[in-house]
This record gives structure tokens, C-alpha cells and sequence, in this order.
């Protein structure tokens, strides 16, 4: 029995790059140093746990197995062919902007070239079987934390200055997970319906 056969009905899923643990406490020690400065000019912010930090390429919602193994077939067809690349950690920045932020992320810098390509075809051929395609460009970061409210910020520049020179590791992408995502009081829990390895050349 495969992983994705043993749910049944309908689940909260989505398509992810995972990170190696070093990379996650890296990205401990920045929330770390993030969240006294944020409070200090006024950024109520709902921080991510480090652990459950992913490089998110498409969230799917609730699916059903069917759409399971059709989000795994697409998958498999754009993962062949595709070699690891390697990501570096790059620099702090907000969503819609960095004026008004909503979500605080730490940029990724290296292969990005690579990475945005795949996920493009990955979500262009999706989007062919119903499932919407974002209409911002995808960008490749990590994100840290959600405001709970949208206002300015002054100051926040001043504070992701001051990290910048904490944003530092690179790791390899060796391929995709598809994960289930499990809402839990103290947080998701998420298990990985199947990977999608890249070929390693010999």
C-alpha cells in the first residue's frame, strides 16, 4: 500500500522543496533576532515554527486521492530529466510590500533559475486539470512570519538591515515532496504522501 492510498476522502495538501535541519535552525536564530525588533516598531507578528518551514511551490487546498494521483503523474513527468541545483539563503523582504507587509520571508538566491522553471510547468500543466494558477509570479523565499494586521511599518527597513548578514547557508534540492497538511490546535502536522526524487547522474 502506498502512502497516498492509505487516506481516504478529502485531505489539505500541497507540493513543497523541504529543507535540511541545519538550514532550519538557521532560520530559528534569524526569527530569533526578528522578533524583539519587529515588536519594537510595532509588528504584531505570528511567527512560523522553524521545523515546519518549507519552500512551497503550489498549495492545493482539500483533494481527493484521485486528484492525488493526477497532481502525482504531472509531477513526475516535470521531475524527469531535472538534476539537484543548489539554493542559498538570501535576503529578508515582506509581502505585498515591504510599505505595508502582510508576510515576512527570507529570500533564496543560487539555482533560482532552475527552481522557477520547474515549478512554471509544474503549475502551468496543473492548471490544465483544474487547479488555479496563481495569477503573481512566483518567487522563491521562505516565510518566516504573518502580521495579524496590514499597516505601516516605519522602521522595518532599519530591521531587516540589521539581519542580513545572519541569512547565511546553502543546501541542495534533490527533488519534491507532496505533503498532507493535519490543522492541529498547537500547529500543522504534516506527512509526505510521496516524493519525487531528481535523477542523480552517476
Amino acid at each position: 500500500m502506498t502512502d497516498q492510498e492509505q487516506f481516504s476522502g478529502s485531505i489539505r495538501s500541497f507540493l513543497a522543496i523541504d529543507l535540511p535541519d541545519e538550514i532550519k535552525e538557521n532560520l530559528r536564530k534569524i526569527q530569533n533576532r526578528l522578533k524583539p525588533l519587529m515588536a519594537g516598531i510595532g509588528g504584531d507578528v505570528r511567527w512560523i515554527k522553524a521545523e515546519a518551514i518549507h519552500l512551497t511551490l503550489q498549495f492545493f487546498g482539500y483533494i481527493n486521492a484521485d486528484e492525488i494521483a493526477l497532481i502525482s503523474e504531472i509531477v513526475k513527468k516535470n521531475v524527469d530529466g531535472i538534476t539537484p541545483f543548489m539554493l542559498n539563503l538570501g535576503s529578508p523582504g515582506a509581502f505585498p510590500a515591504i510599505t505595508r507587509p502582510r508576510v515576512i520571508y527570507l529570500g533564496l538566491e543560487g539555482e533560482t533559475d532552475t527552481l522557477c522553471r520547474l515549478q512554471d510547468r509544474i503549475v502551468t500543466d496543473l492548471a490544465e486539470i483544474g487547479f488555479k494558477k496563481e495569477k503573481r509570479p512566483f518567487t522563491s523565499h521562505l516565510t518566516l512570519g504573518r502580521l495579524k494586521s496590514s499597516t505601516k511599518l516605519p522602521g522595518i527597513e532599519e530591521v531587516f538591515h540589521k539581519i542580513t548578514g545572519l541569512a547565511k547557508g546553502s543546501f541542495t534540492v534533490n527533488g519534491l515532496k507532496l505533503y498532507r497538511s493535519d490543522l492541529r490546535p498547537d500547529g500543522a502536522v504534516y506527512t509526505v504522501l510521496e516524493n519525487f526524487e531528481f535523477e542523480v547522474k552517476s
